[in-house]
């Protein structure tokens, strides 16, 4: 799936070049051709693989039967994934797996010290280059918000046939924040043009930097020693 996404994300400048020159850049063509050669491996490789250790191949076509039968729950299996708190969807991971954006991992969770900082440097490295984002119209505006519903209405699907189609019509137990990396940058495309003006830029490269080599240092130690301290 995530391979199929990459191909509408090229999709977009390669239109876009299209538009302006009638010409397309080979080397849009590569990265198209990649993607999908290695999406038709992958399904053609997996297609006899039960997706997950609850579920048989059989169930798995069954409850793909059973979600395109039934749109309104899996309507009803996005919303409720968005905003259900993560201690009652009877599942004990489920928090560990959403958080691990913010914690840099389901089980090994680092402290606010050591992920707060690189956090800190995403935001302002999106701000800091928010002046030199594309000026999106309407219709490339719907397309990039279109791409982010797709993935997300595509990744709760596929978790809930899984499963056998058991969540259907409820939470997508399994979401991960993992899972979305690949359309962040998207959602930023989607910021509009803030005015922000660096005028320092030398001070803002070194201080993000800074933050990032603190927050790498910190997960690297994290992994080095010992916990709980043995005296």
């Amino acid at each position: 799936m995530t391979c199929i996404i990459l191909i509408l994300l090229i999709a977009l400048p390669m239109i876009r070049q299209y538009q302006l020159n009638h010409k397309i850049d080979y080397r849009f063509v590569i990265p198209v051709i990649i993607s999908l050669s290695s999406a038709i491996c992958w399904m053609q490789a997996t297609k006899n693989v039960p997706p997950s250790a609850v579920s048989t191949v059989e169930q798995y076509k069954e409850a793909k039967l059973t979600v395109l039968h039934h749109p309104g729950e899996i309507l009803k299996s996005l919303g409720i994934s968005l905003i259900n708190p993560l201690d009652l969807t009877n599942d004990k991971h489920d928090t560990g797996r959403n958080i691990q954006f913010f914690t840099g991992a389901e089980y090994t969770q680092l402290p606010f010290a050591v992920m707060m900082p690189i956090l800190f440097a995403v935001v302002l490295l999106v701000l800091y280059r928010n002046k030199n984002l594309p000026e999106f119209h309407i219709a490339e505006i719907t397309a990039t918000a279109a791409i982010i519903i797709l993935f997300y209405t595509l990744t709760c699907t596929g978790l809930i046939v899984s499963w056998g189609g058991v969540a259907l019509g409820s939470y997508a137990s399994g979401l991960q924040s993992r899972y979305f990396i690949p359309i962040y940058a998207l959602v930023c495309l989607l910021i509009p043009n803030l005015g922000i003006l660096v005028i320092d830029r030398k001070k803002i490269r070194i201080f993000i930097s800074a933050l990032i080599g603190w927050s790498y240092s910190g997960l690297l130690l994290a992994h080095l020693f010992v916990f709980p301290w043995q005296l």
